[in-house]
């Protein structure tokens, strides 16, 4: 397949998660109101699909390395039209989450297998770079969302970086980008937590936050499959994992102080991005030993 239908094909396959997740963000009011609960069960929703994500992750990542790429993609894919267009008749808030758990389960296959075939067509540089495409263009994806601005600096981050893969090596891009993203999550826990945040405060930080993730994300998915590259499929789902159980225990806590309130969705974020400072300057500190 030539590379620029291959990153078409891994694009699409990429922009299961986020319009799965951001695009819906704005009905959750109107979606608790006719499910008759209240904002936690409405977050439980999104909970159940990230959860869905992690366990796919970790059994579709290996079964398309055991059986090849094509068969988990496709049954994947499938399963995951079948429960998302069941949502839409779910009659209560149970069977709900239960379809949100099939479809991200079911939608792992697009993310999980996309990085498995990158990590099979493309190694080093090339890879990373690769990758920064797909984040750069599946950063579009959720535009339609209320995190429409964040989405494009993203992207911008993404392009970015995959222009400087090859001039300056992909760990200091990640390392770059966790440290900027760390620092700004940090920096907007304290101006909320002072009870000084504006939108003029709120627009520079979060710029900043969205292009760290920009530039961390392609180049730690590349690293990571790197180093396993016979092992592309597991290498994925374990990143794949990683990524969405976090974002099932941190969906919920985020949303603890209610609707209106800020503090919670910024702690969340300093504290991953400390996580992430902390794991970088681990890996750094194990290959400068090694």
């Amino acid at each position: 397949m030539p590379r620029h239908r291959l990153t078409a094909a891994l694009v699409l396959l990429c922009f299961v998660g986020p319009l799965s997740t951001d695009m819906y963000l704005p009905a959750f009011p109107r979606m608790a109101a006719e499910l008759r609960t209240d904002a936690s069960g409405a977050q439980l929703t999104l909970t159940a699909f990230l959860a869905g994500m992690a366990l796919g992750h970790l059994v579709l990542g290996p079964l398309s390395g055991r059986y090849g790429r094509r068969v988990p993609l496709l049954a994947g894919a499938a399963g995951c039209a079948a429960a998302t267009a069941l949502c839409a008749l779910s009659p209560g808030l149970g069977a709900l989450v239960a379809l949100r758990l099939v479809a991200g389960f079911c939608g792992a296959a697009g993310v999980v297998v996309g990085r498995a075939v990158v990590a099979d067509v493309a190694t080093g540089p090339a890879a990373a770079r690769l990758l920064g495409v797909l984040m750069t263009l599946a950063g579009l994806a959720p535009v339609v969302a209320p995190v429409a601005g964040g989405a494009v600096v993203m992207a911008l981050a993404g392009a970015t970086a995959a222009r400087l893969v090859g001039r300056i090596r992909v760990e200091r891009l990640l390392a770059a980008g966790v440290y900027g993203a760390g620092a700004a999550a940090v920096a907007l826990l304290g101006v909320a937590g002072a009870g000084a945040l504006t939108l003029a405060s709120y627009l520079p930080l979060i710029t900043v936050f969205c292009a760290g993730l920009g530039l961390a994300l392609g180049n730690a998915a590349a690293l990571a499959v790197a180093r396993v590259p016979e092992a592309a499929g597991t290498g994925s789902a374990l990143l794949g994992t990683a990524q969405s159980a976090v974002g099932a225990v941190v969906a919920p806590l985020a949303g603890l102080g209610g609707a209106e309130a800020a503090v919670p969705v910024f702690a969340g974020m300093a504290v991953c991005g400390g996580l992430a400072v902390l794991a970088a300057r681990r890996a750094g500190g194990g290959r400068r030993r090694g």
